[in-house]
Formats: structure tokens, sequence, C-alpha cells
């Protein structure tokens, strides 16, 4: 989902710079302890009095940016709620300031006309 491409800023708080809470994230035997956010959290979730010292406002912020990145990257732009112009919801509240990239052969479908006829199966190698 190249959730490591993405950065956002907070529109009302925007002197907080930006967030990219994936950024550093990849290595399998370290996946949790990557995401500082999401390692204060855990450790203060399952060990409050040795790990309390863990939890920051900071941490706090990457913890949002984090799920409005996940919701921006499984659902696009309506995943905060955009339709419009008109109706935004809670894309308001996010400046995306990176997007990853996406190659053609990135995607799930090739490119389709009516006049190629049906479908066809295609092998991606994964």
């Amino acid at each position: 989902m190249k959730l490591n491409d993405y950065e956002l800023r907070f529109n009302r708080y925007s002197w907080l710079g930006q967030f990219s809470p994936f950024q550093n994230w990849g290595n399998k035997e370290t996946a949790t302890a990557d995401l500082l956010w999401y390692a204060a959290y855990n450790g203060v979730k399952h060990n409050r009095e040795q790990e309390f010292h863990s939890a920051s406002l900071e941490q706090a912020f990457n913890a949002v940016a984090a799920c409005a990145i996940l919701l921006v990257a499984q659902f696009g732009l309506q995943g905060l709620g955009y339709i419009d112009q008109t109706q935004i919801g809670l894309l308001s509240n996010f400046g995306f300031t990176e997007l990853p990239q996406w190659d053609l052969e990135d995607h799930y479908i090739d490119w389709f006309s009516e006049s190629e006829g049906e479908f066809q199966a295609v092998e991606y190698p994964w």
C-alpha cells in the first residue's frame, strides 16, 4: 500500500509540520518497534507503570495521522468523507503533502476499452 510514501499535516495545527508515521516501517522482524507511535501505544496499553513515559502528544498525532493514511490508502479520499468540493468531511482536517505514485503495472486490472471485448484473466507476479 506504499504507506511509507504518505505524508500529511494537520490543517489546524500546520505549525507542527508534516507527519509520516509509516516512514521507517518495513522490517518484518521489528515491525511494531519501527513504528514508534505504535510501540508507545502498545507499551502504555500493556505496561502503563513502566512505559507511561513513552506516551506523548507527538505520538498521539502520529497515531491519528496513521489512521487517516490507512483510510486514504484503502478507500481513497472517500475514506475521509470526500465526495466533492461541497462535501469534504474529515478530509478538511488533513493536508496530504506526499502521496504515493503508482505505476500502471501496480494496478489490479489492466486498461479496458469496450472495443477490446471481454475481460481476460491476467497472471500477476506476486
